[in-house]
């Protein structure tokens, strides 16, 4: 297998993240690299947590040696290596054993995931392998720079470490690989270029259907619906097309499992998206959405979410809108104040307490430097008295008593501007 210059041909070949972030591979490994640190971390992330969702598992049951292989090759171009793989409880009862005696002599180990579909989060993956709650950190910084125990870390997807493999050895066809489910004949996991449309991939696997249909296309959860004439473009995220079929499919039931997905994969760490996924689920549950209140809070969502869980519940439902889901909606524009006003006081008291305390920390950090300028700018005056000969060799009284309150003025100044 030829390893050598791989960060320039993974950079060439434009291979980017499979698990949905589409982050570029090549720039990925280089940063973690070029970081000093005496020691650095590899994460083969095979959490698939997203409905429907099954390419990392297709490729650990037919193609688990190329796995490996693309974990050997970035333990030998990082330095001071060690590796982990990530493995959904599932998957690390069935692939675990195989993948131990493809890792034999590489510094290799097995983490199984706690926790739901956040769990695979590089953040909070970071948080379980340490043994801490899964909940995400705040970023920056990102694992490349700051992840498992403080250490740069490489987190990448199982079908991400397939294609390094292929491209070492030269194979590399620009190709991915596409989950298609729902109302179809031919169900499964397939591998296509990446560039492909949607339309292409259903007419390819005989799975386009011949009824009116709308498709679920990215995510199994997160993904944005489209009508079959808005197929024609490429698949994102993590390559999942399901097929519903308008007639027999409820509006209300599909939303709904969106929703309790989202509420149960919800850690509760930020108020956007713990109050906005339980008022969403609220709302559908009720049968009842205020379209006002409805978008405002997805605008909240997308906006404010202290991690990437809270912006891909918004990417379904603001989608919606190009298929019949409106009819389903029951407008009640008198609960629309109260409930917006609800909603901006969860969110933004907890954000005005975290400001004022900010604040006062600022001004007393300031008040003391203040404190210290005063006491720096006498103690020339006891030097000169005590030690005549050393200050006049140093500096002279008016030189230092100037300088000082030149500083303590500066002081007065930032603390004054914080008002």
């Amino acid at each position: 297998m030829e390893k050598k210059n791989i960060i320039v041909k993974l950079k060439k070949s434009g291979l980017v993240g499979r698990s949905g972030s589409c982050f570029p591979t090549g720039l990925k490994w280089e940063m973690v690299k070029k970081a000093k640190a005496d020691k650095k971390y590899i994460v083969c992330n095979a959490s698939e947590g997203e409905p429907k969702n099954e390419k990392d598992k297709f490729i650990l049951e037919k193609y688990p040696a190329e796995v490996v292989g693309g974990i050997k090759i970035a333990l030998e171009t990082i330095d001071n290596s060690f590796a982990y793989i990530y493995l959904r409880k599932d998957y690390y009862q069935k692939f675990k054993k195989k993948l131990e005696k493809l890792s034999n002599g590489f510094p290799i180990e097995f983490v199984k995931k706690i926790g739901g579909y956040l769990s695979g989060e590089e953040t909070v993956l970071c948080n379980v392998i340490e043994g801490k709650k899964p909940e995400p950190k705040i970023k920056p910084p990102f694992p490349v720079e700051s992840g498992i125990f403080g250490y740069p870390t490489l987190v990448c997807n199982v079908e991400t470490f397939y294609s390094v493999s292929k491209i070492a050895k030269g194979e590399y066809k620009n190709t991915r690989f596409y989950t298609i489910a729902g109302d179809v004949k031919n169900p499964g996991v397939f591998e296509f270029f990446e560039k492909i449309s949607v339309n292409q991939i259903l007419k390819n696997t005989g799975n386009y259907p011949g009824f009116d249909f709308f498709a679920q296309v990215g995510g199994g959860a997160s993904g944005e619906i489209l009508l079959p004439r808005e197929l024609n473009q490429s698949v994102k995220g993590a390559g999942v097309i399901i097929i519903f079929d308008s007639k027999k499919t409820d509006n209300w039931a599909l939303m709904k499992q969106w929703a309790d997905f989202f509420l149960a994969a919800n850690c509760d760490k930020c108020v956007p998206c713990r109050e906005g996924i339980y008022r969403i689920s609220k709302m559908i549950e009720e049968k009842k959405i205020d379209k006002k209140l409805f978008e405002d809070i997805l605008f909240v969502m997308r906006e404010t979410s202290f991690c990437s869980l809270g912006k891909c519940v918004v990417i379904p439902f603001e989608s919606r809108s190009s298929i019949p889901f409106e009819s389903s909606f029951i407008l009640t524009p008198s609960n629309t104040d109260s409930d917006v006003e609800s909603f901006k006081l969860a969110l933004w008291l907890p954000l005005a307490t975290v400001s004022v305390l900010l604040s006062i920390v600022v001004f007393m950090a300031l008040y003391f430097a203040s404190l210290a300028a005063d006491m720096f700018r006498f103690l020339p005056l006891f030097i000169s008295k005590s030690c005549p000969l050393l200050c006049s060799v140093f500096f002279s009284d008016s030189q230092v008593i100037v300088s000082a309150s030149r500083l303590n003025v500066l002081h007065l100044t930032a603390i004054l501007s914080c008002f």
